[in-house]
């Protein structure tokens, strides 16, 4: 399964790798604005955001690809590797059993441990 990181800081990326495969993810990374952005996040199966960490423009076209392609999103609000892991067990336990790929309708905001969904 592909996760897609956008935003977080760029010392932390070993950090973030290393968490993401002990919960079984492929990570990729954007920690800036990509040309192929859509392209990306379309053939992603989880959108991770780091809100501290992303310009709005960015953020803006993760929330219309996950809602447009069905695909979950979770807001992860510090970049720290702590808050970053129980973003990512999180979207493990939401997408562990999951076999709706292509009709999910789950849009995921993490915020303090509550859930919201969309």
């Amino acid at each position: 399964m592909t996760i897609t990181i956008l935003g977080g800081m760029d010392k932390f990326k070993t950090e973030y790798k290393k968490v993401c495969k002990e919960n079984g993810f492929k990570a990729k990374f954007i920690f800036k604005s990509h040309p192929d952005i859509w392209k990306i996040l379309e053939n992603s199966d989880a959108i991770i955001l780091i809100t501290s960490n992303i310009n709005h423009n960015t953020a803006k076209i993760a929330k219309i690809v996950s809602k447009e392609r069905s695909i979950p999103l979770f807001l992860c609000h510090k970049s720290s590797i702590s808050t970053f892991k129980n973003v990512v067990n999180s979207c493990r336990d939401f997408c562990k059993d999951c076999t709706c790929r292509n009709s999910c309708n789950f849009y995921i905001y993490e915020k303090g441990g509550n859930k919201y969904e969309n």
